[in-house]
């Protein structure tokens, strides 16, 4: 706040001088105040830039002859300083005088000669939009550059940049509006600026995705009491067992969805009287306006919901989707007539350690590890398996720092050769291969690697945490004995939160065939690993949870088993955000 951005125009020889806070400030005089103010400037219906600011809201910058510089300006032949004064303790307060000679009408100007500075600041941060409504990203830019100004340009794309359908934007307002469900990537930038700022928003509903109905008065779940058609419709306590708090938003235009069940496959209505207190229910074939449903959003970010039968009613006591004694009504009471809609959302932090930045380069690894969550060479990905068979929204973090991992944090003998294969290095034990990689004397060996990683039960986690290392590994194997180079490409605990990811996984990335390189390993390893946490356990042939034994499930095709088992474990990501 205490720098500021001063632009001499020979033309006019005079100084414009801008906020650093926020380069579309400029800092004008005004003899209505008696003082500088400061304000946003258009020319033309468009930002003033320094080139054209009206000379009248410029100013003069002269030598007082003894090193300092006076600021001023002049009106109807009257020269008016800008002068510091006083107001209370430390406060000073800038106004007019028009006796140089006074006190505080003195300046120093002190060159900053610090790094670059470049940034945009949101005036309102909005990760969530609804269809039919608009959403104003509006932000401001500020550059320590002089000459880059802004304005803020708006864009927007799919979440890996590339163009999108969802959404259009205002690039000159900032103004989105939404055209289908999803999430989209609102983009920020200004001419001449090293960077690009986005935020990732969701269009609700995305289509596909579960999401779950909290009554925020009574801090419940929305489920049907029973699996079968007409069963009635209640609130209970989160738990990650009852699978029936789980639903599906189908949009049927004019602002209107479909709510079903994820696991029932049967639909929220609304009785067809208007009675107050008048009980909701799930039903096998929705074709009326009572089983439409309307989503208001509130000043706080919930929601309130009607059916559309009552959000076409003229009437002054509108009934609502509420909650009375865990039962949920249409009501006229807005006591507990609010809801946080919230999608199921599976959250993967990101971690490496300095084996694998030692493996691709200091310019490779996080190659690596962002087109392991892209397309396989079929198409597929991680988000998309998720989505497809779960309804899971797939979220992904990269932490910006090296992770320490086992060989490093025990200091292992090995830890600098990322493929030598650690033996009990410190010659711990007395035992076998096989027995001493189970009591974790082996620095790298899978299981011991993933040990150290911090971790919950998947129920009680935030995230899963997914380290890729650039280690080769050994292996305890019950039928084989010890490995040194183990066919299995990862390692997880079923239904807890954190996967290792072995150097042997890279195999296809690594050597002189760059044009073929392929991420289909490691796309369906990180698959494969993530159904273990969600308690899914190996199966038989044809599908991605089949024993790997080095193979490549570029499909990443999935069994009934194993879907049933992930879909019943999948509520536990509940507190993924």
């Amino acid at each position: 706040e205490n720098l500021f951005k001063i632009a001499y125009r020979s033309a006019t020889d005079d100084y414009v001088i801008r906020s650093m806070l926020n380069n579309e400030i400029f800092i004008t005089p005004s003899l209505s105040n008696n003082a500088p103010v400061a304000r946003k400037l258009t020319v033309s219906g468009a930002s003033a830039t320094d080139a054209n600011v009206p000379t009248n809201y410029a100013w003069k910058i002269t030598s007082t002859g003894d090193g300092y510089d006076y600021i001023w300006q002049e009106e109807n032949g009257v020269k008016y300083y800008i002068r510091s004064v006083y107001d209370s303790g430390d406060n000073h307060t800038l106004v007019y005088t028009t006796n140089p000679n006074d006190t505080g009408t003195k300046w120093a100007f002190c060159e900053y000669t610090g790094s670059a500075i470049d940034g945009v600041v949101e005036s309102t941060q909005c990760n969530l939009v609804l269809l039919n409504t608009t959403a104003d990203y509006d932000a401001y830019m500020y550059s320590s550059t002089v000459g880059r100004n802004g304005p803020i340009i708006y864009s927007v794309s799919e979440r890996d940049y590339s163009p999108t359908t969802k959404a259009t934007i205002d690039s000159s307002t900032g103004v989105l509006t939404p055209v289908s469900g999803g999430i989209v990537r609102v983009k920020w930038t200004y001419n001449g600026s090293p960077w690009v700022w986005s935020r990732l928003v969701t269009i609700n509903f995305e289509d596909g995705i579960v999401h779950t109905l909290r009554n925020i008065s009574q801090d419940k779940l929305m489920l049907p009491l029973y699996s079968s058609p007409n069963s009635l419709i209640a609130v209970a306590t989160y738990n990650y067992n009852s699978t029936m708090m789980m639903w599906k938003f189908e949009y049927e235009g004019n602002g209107f969805y479909k709510i079903k069940n994820d696991i029932t496959g049967y639909y929220l209505t609304a009785p067809s009287s208007n009675t107050d207190g008048s009980r909701i229910v799930q039903i096998q074939n929705p074709v009326t306006d009572n089983s439409l449903w309307h989503f208001e959003q509130t000043d706080d970010g919930y929601y309130i919901i009607q059916s559309k039968n009552q959000y076409d009613r003229t009437t002054t006591t509108p009934l609502y989707l509420t909650v009375v004694n865990n039962s949920v009504v249409q009501s006229s009471s807005t006591a507990a007539y609010k809801w946080d809609v919230k999608a199921l959302r599976m959250t993967y932090n990101v971690m490496y350690d300095q084996a694998l930045v030692d493996r691709f380069g200091a310019s490779g690894y996080m190659d690596v590890l962002h087109n392991s969550y892209s397309l396989s060479s079929t198409g597929k990905s991680v988000a998309s398996v998720y989505k497809e068979n779960f309804g899971i929204s797939v979220q992904v973090i990269y932490t910006s720092t090296v992770y320490e991992s086992l060989p490093y944090a025990d200091n292992c003998e090995h830890k600098e050769d990322i493929n030598q294969i650690c033996l009990d290095c410190k010659g711990e034990g007395n035992e076998d291969d096989y027995t001493e990689c189970g009591m974790g004397l082996h620095h790298k060996s899978e299981i011991s690697i993933l040990s150290e990683m911090e971790g919950t039960a998947l129920y009680n986690s935030t995230y899963i945490s997914i380290l890729f290392t650039g280690y080769n590994a050994c292996h305890q194997n019950d039928v084989i004995g010890h490995v040194s180079q183990p066919k299995g490409h990862g390692w997880s605990f079923l239904g807890y939160n954190k996967i290792v990811i072995i150097s042997k996984t890279f195999l296809d990335l690594i050597g002189n065939d760059v044009e073929n390189k392929s991420y289909d390993r490691l796309i369906s390893t990180i698959a494969h690993e993530t159904l273990h946490c969600l308690n899914a356990d190996h199966c038989g042939e044809g599908c991605i949870m089949g024993d790997m034994q080095g193979k490549v499930h570029a499909n990443l095709p999935m069994c009934e088993t194993c879907r049933s088992v992930a879909n019943n474990n999948k509520l536990k990501l509940y507190n993924h955000d």
